[in-house]
C-alpha cells in the first residue's frame, strides 16, 4: 500500500504546501485589510473648545449703603485665574471665600489684563473658577450642589463670566 501512495506523496506534498500558502495568503490579506479598516476608520472628534471670558474686579471698602453716602465702585485687576473640574468645599482646605488649597484637577490657567479681562478656551462642561489672591485662592459663590465658583460652558457658544474679588469689602 505504501508503494501505491508512494506516487502520490509528491504530488499529495504540492497540495499541501499549495494550501498552506493559500491559508497564509489569507492570512495575510485579513491582516492587511484590519489595518486598512482600522487606518482609514473616521478618527473621533475632539469636542471643540469653547471660549471663557468676563471681568475680574477688585472691590474693597465700607459697601454699606446709607443716607448721602454713595458706595464704592468696583476696578479691573491683573490676577491668575485657575479652572478646575467641579469642586466644592470638601475638595479643599480653608473655608470661604479664600482657600488655601484645592484639591481636584486643574484644567486650565490664564491671567487677566491690567483691565480684568481674561479669555481662555475650553471643552464644554462644568468647571469651578478660582481667582489666585496673595493668601490663597478665591470663590465666593457657590451653586445649589456647593460647587465653587460654578461655570456651565454651553458647546459652541462662548460664554462671559464676571467675578468680583470681595475680600477687603465690607457690606
Amino acid at each position: 500500500m505504501f508503494l501505491v501512495l508512494k506516487p502520490y506523496a509528491r504530488l499529495l506534498q504540492l497540495i499541501m504546501n499549495y494550501f498552506m500558502t493559500v491559508k497564509t495568503t489569507f492570512k495575510l490579506l485579513a491582516l492587511i485589510g484590519c489595518g486598512l479598516f482600522i487606518a482609514c476608520k473616521a478618527k473621533k472628534r475632539t469636542p471643540s473648545a469653547t471660549l471663557l471670558q468676563g471681568h475680574i474686579y477688585y472691590l474693597s471698602g465700607n459697601q454699606m449703603p446709607g443716607p448721602g453716602r454713595t458706595t464704592g465702585k468696583s476696578r479691573g485687576v491683573k490676577r491668575e485665574i485657575l479652572i478646575y473640574r467641579p469642586t466644592t468645599s470638601k475638595g479643599t482646605s480653608g473655608q470661604m471665600p479664600l482657600f488655601s488649597q484645592i484639591n481636584t484637577k486643574l484644567v486650565a490657567r490664564t491671567q487677566s489684563n491690567a483691565s480684568g479681562y481674561y479669555q481662555v478656551k475650553l471643552p464644554a462642561g462644568k468647571y469651578s473658577v478660582f481667582i489666585k489672591e496673595e493668601n490663597g485662592f478665591f470663590a465666593a459663590e457657590a451653586d445649589g450642589e456647593e460647587h465653587l465658583n460654578p461655570v456651565v460652558i454651553p458647546a459652541g457658544h462662548p460664554l462671559t463670566k464676571d467675578f468680583t474679588i470681595t475680600l477687603h469689602a465690607a457690606f
